[in-house]
């Protein structure tokens, strides 16, 4: 039987080389996943993407992503600001290393 969410956390770690440039590990986000490979029984499930914890290089600080249950609208959270986004915005975000470097994943399976 396959969970009903699943939560990454990833220690891609920041770390600076000896001419001080910043190094990560990258790392692409998807909107969507499928396990059926590592499933003993091989049933197809799909899990979806609904929350994202990131860093951001450029203010030093925690942003989150969240899908609303309630709307179905991506939301991007930081310390002081709330405010609309979408599935794009998220992902281009949390792909491209110089903005956002993602930290945690919550995916919740797609029914």
């Amino acid at each position: 039987m396959a969970p009903k969410a699943f939560i990454f956390l990833l220690n891609r770690g920041i770390n600076f080389d000896k001419a001080n440039s910043l190094i990560t590990i990258p790392f692409k986000v998807e909107e969507i996943i499928k396990i059926d490979n590592y499933l003993f029984n091989r049933e197809t499930k799909q899990y979806e993407l609904t929350g994202i914890i990131s860093i951001c290089l450029k203010e030093d600080k925690y942003i989150c992503f969240c899908k609303s249950f309630i709307d179905n609208k991506w939301y991007e959270y930081d310390d002081t600001n709330v405010k609309e986004s979408n599935i794009n915005n998220v992902i281009n975000f949390n792909n491209d290393n110089n903005q956002f470097i993602p930290c945690l994943l919550y995916y919740k399976l797609n029914n």
